[in-house]
């Protein structure tokens, strides 16, 4: 039976894994190793006070809010394009163009990365400041370019602001 209360709490758990820290996902692990039995599923004493319900609750609010914001930067380009073109001769060159509209997904790749690393080393909250950090200063870059290379080392860094922020959210 595929989705009985244990297979639920362990894919929403392992979903959500860089937002938990790794004694409750084990706790969470050995729970799912365990033969049916009445035993409750989770108790207080693996989860926490609440069930672990509303630190699962916001793991999932953080990945959803993150996930939104690589969309939005990921599409708004489009609309963006038709603007930028004329400003920056982007019409004649479509590697540039090109450049510009992947910049934030190849940064998201490399924040993706970085936050794992960041989040073992300085912890979650503080790698979700960095990244934050990050997101204002690329947002800030982004109004105030006047080079098409500009364009792309800001939307590189609010790439990087948006898979850290995945990654550790």
């Amino acid at each position: 039976d595929l989705m009985n209360g244990r297979s639920v709490i362990f894919i929403v758990l392992a979903t959500s894994a860089s937002a938990l820290d790794r004694p409750a996902l084990r706790a969470s692990t050995a729970l799912m190793a365990k033969p049916r039995s009445s035993a409750p599923i989770a108790t207080s004493a693996t989860l926490g006070a609440d069930g672990g319900r509303d630190r699962t609750t916001l793991a999932a609010v953080g990945a959803a809010l993150a996930s939104l914001l690589q969309g939005y930067h990921t599409g708004v380009i489009g609309g963006a394009l038709l603007y930028l073109a004329p400003e920056f001769g982007l019409a004649t060159d479509p590697k540039l163009t090109g450049a510009i509209v992947t910049a934030t997904t190849v940064g998201s790749v490399v924040g993706t990365a970085a936050a794992a690393r960041l989040s073992d080393g300085i912890g979650r909250r503080s790698t979700l400041a960095i990244a934050s950090w990050a997101s204002l200063a690329g947002s800030a870059l982004l109004c105030v370019s006047r080079t098409a290379g500009g364009l792309v080392a800001a939307r590189g860094l609010v790439g990087v602001a948006v898979g850290m922020a995945g990654a550790a959210g």
